[in-house]
């Protein structure tokens, strides 16, 4: 089934729906990632995601000035995410156009996970709520509140 008629035939981009994202493409290296939808309505686009990363040993975020505005998901809080931490850092959300998405979801890079757990979600936006490092409209607009 196409990426189109999912969008019109299926709930498929809900707010905090999890993404696997196979060979994602970053400058110097392409990972498999997992990544978190931020969107207000269904199916909206452009769609605000963010990437997590199980990274968690890696140099930059045994500082603690680097932990700010990030949510810390241990191992067996989500179906998703397995590894011993799995970081949900506010400072990895970009913003994704449909037809990047749609040629991902197309070519079988991008596979529909399923809803975030709700627990998760309350402390996602927990932490952009009290952010200290997101813009305010930028709050705003991550958890709805400019419509």
């Amino acid at each position: 089934m196409s990426f189109t008629a999912l969008l019109e035939n299926n709930l498929l981009v809900d707010r905090c729906t999890v993404f696997k994202w196979f060979n994602y493409e970053f400058k110097h290296d392409k990972k498999d990632k997992f990544c978190i939808t931020l969107n207000c309505k269904l199916n909206e686009f452009p769609i605000n995601l963010i990437l997590t990363t199980s990274r968690y040993d890696k140099h930059y975020y045994k500082q603690e000035k680097n932990m700010i505005d990030c949510v810390v998901i241990e191992k067996g809080e989500s179906k998703y995410f397995n590894v011993e931490k799995t970081i949900i850092d506010l400072k990895n959300i970009f913003i994704m156009e449909e037809d990047k998405m749609m040629e991902a979801f197309e070519d079988e890079f991008l596979v529909l996970c399923g809803k975030l757990e709700e627990h998760l979600v309350t402390r996602l936006e927990k932490a952009i709520e009290n952010s200290e490092l997101l813009e305010p409209y930028k709050i705003k607009k991550l958890l709805c509140k400019d419509r």
